[in-house]
């Protein structure tokens, strides 16, 4: 059973859900100023970085009415990749059910290569030196241009998406 220490008790959510939302929106700005100087890594990580505080807040919020979340579903929910299939599956049910091809209460499943993929450019292939065991050599963080722009609209979009979905949670709960 876990301790009290071992739980975000819900008096910590409001501040918590606060500064998720606060973090998100600098960095959304800030991709989006790193694009239109077509800085399009910058704008990748940045607008990924956001989406992934937008998932942090919208687990926060999926977990409203509990007393508290504990430190072993925080802690898995943490993973880069976890936050982001998260955001991207409840990106996409709200879109299919928009568009009326999905039905209330079905699910899909993320797609775990191109997840894998997003990660990968987010963290070790993009942002830091590495060494791979493989082949004994150190590894430069990556320099690569081939669908940057393209990569940087897609995570830039689904921030965007992600806020308003963010919204439309907190009005629904009366935040």
């Amino acid at each position: 059973m876990e301790s009290t220490s071992e739980k975000i008790p819900k008096s910590s959510f409001a501040e918590g859900l606060d500064l998720f939302e606060k973090n998100a929106e600098r960095l959304f700005n800030k991709a989006v100023e790193a694009f239109k100087r077509k800085d399009f890594l910058s704008a990748f990580i940045l607008g990924f970085t956001a989406c992934e505080q937008l998932g942090s807040a919208l687990f926060i919020l999926e977990n409203w009415d509990k007393a508290s979340i504990g430190k072993k579903a925080w802690d898995n929910f943490k993973l880069h990749k976890v936050k982001i299939a998260h955001i991207k599956a409840r990106t996409e049910i709200a879109l299919l059910q928009e568009l009326g091809v999905l039905e209330e209460g079905m699910q899909i499943v993320a797609d775990e290569e191109y997840l894998g993929k997003l990660v990968s450019l987010r963290t070790s292939d993009s942002l830091y030196v590495n060494f791979d065991f493989k082949n004994t050599v150190w590894k430069a963080p990556m320099e690569f241009e081939q669908n940057l722009d393209g990569w940087a609209v897609e995570v830039l979009m689904q921030a965007k998406h992600s806020t308003r979905d963010l919204h439309i949670e907190k009005e629904r709960k009366g935040i």
